[in-house]
């Protein structure tokens, strides 16, 4: 369901950092478009679709960043709130998460005075090593090249469920570079924000040994219909078509009995990835008008209107294909 710009931009990604996994480079690419991070805290909260618990959130974190800046700016000792503090940011498949640790990660520099590239993120193969004592070398490492920024670890459900104990010990040796970061007079680390699925990560999080570290939680939730029909069209405008009106009926309609179909990996939307469904459906939907247009002889006589726009039939074939590729059908 990832589109071939999408795929090529990752590859592109891994070409630029060695080392870096595919899956890891897709998420890196697909955090936001660039052209989002040039706006401002609050603009970037409110464009964030639906998620009112995420976003009120994310206005705290916004205002005691603020409020600690301004002490700073009057000369008096900064509160530091969040710096000695760590998010973990959970939800189901492609509710978003990645795309909320970025915000969260924009916040904390803009505000706090930071650099935009002092965000550092990292996936499984950044921090597991091979033999004994190599995940916490590794560990530390990445620790500390985000010391005074922000780490943003992705796939974090990963080191809990993945065989073998190294991911495990990862998370570990994380807090407790964290935890004794907090007990340190020096303000050097990193605020660390660990995204995953919520079940195996939360459960593993209550643990003893990251007890009291990640304190910060924000649940990305499972976006509704009406949700993904808003963010269908902001895909569609990014594309640079139009969606019509009367998609929007059958397209919430789909939605939601891909909603009600249960299984053993959630919902049939959550098996389509959500929001990456939407995504995937819109780069399908993009080459369909080629086929209604192709007996048009002359296509500079038609308007915009007329040529970039995805009709009913371009939605739902396009949603036919990308449930096909699953193996799903409703």
């Amino acid at each position: 369901m990832v589109s071939n710009r999408l795929k090529a931009d990752a590859r592109v990604h891994m070409k630029q950092n060695p080392g870096t996994s595919y899956q890891h480079a897709l998420r890196a690419v697909t955090g936001g478009p660039p052209q989002d991070w040039g706006r401002s805290g609050r603009e970037l909260i409110d464009g964030i679709i639906g998620q009112d618990e995420v976003k009120e959130r994310l206005r705290w974190v916004l205002s005691v960043e603020a409020m600690d800046a301004e002490r700073r700016r009057r000369g008096l000792i900064g509160s530091a709130v969040i710096r000695k503090q760590h998010f973990i940011i959970t939800g189901e498949h492609g509710t978003g998460k990645s795309y909320v640790a970025r915000v969260l990660a924009r916040l904390l520099q803009s505000a706090g005075g930071g650099e935009a590239d002092s965000v550092v993120v990292v996936g499984r193969h950044d921090l597991v090593g091979t033999s004994l004592g190599g995940t916490e070398r590794k560990t530390a490492a990445v620790f500390d090249k985000a010391r005074g920024g922000v780490l943003i670890v992705e796939d974090g459900h990963d080191l809990v469920q993945h065989p073998g104990r190294f991911g495990r010990e990862a998370l570990c040796a994380l807090a407790e570079l964290a935890r004794n970061d907090r007990t340190s007079s020096a303000q050097g680390g990193p605020v660390v924000v660990l995204v995953g699925y919520s079940h195996p990560l939360r459960q593993f999080v209550e643990h003893q040994v990251l007890a009291g570290i990640f304190e910060l939680h924000i649940e990305v939730a499972t976006p509704s219909a009406k949700d993904l029909w808003t963010f269908l069209g902001r895909c569609a405008e990014g594309r640079g078509f139009t969606v019509d009106a009367d998609v929007e009926a059958p397209f919430v309609a789909l939605v939601e009995k891909l909603q009600k179909q249960f299984g053993l990996a959630g919902s049939a939307l959550d098996r389509l990835g959500n929001l990456w469904f939407v995504t995937g459906l819109v780069d399908r939907a993009s080459g369909l008008p080629a086929n209604r247009l192709a007996g048009v002889e002359d296509l500079s006589s038609l308007t915009d209107e007329e040529l970039f726009r995805l009709t009913v039939d371009d939605v739902v074939a396009a949603a036919r294909m990308v449930m096909s590729s699953a193996g799903l059908m409703v």
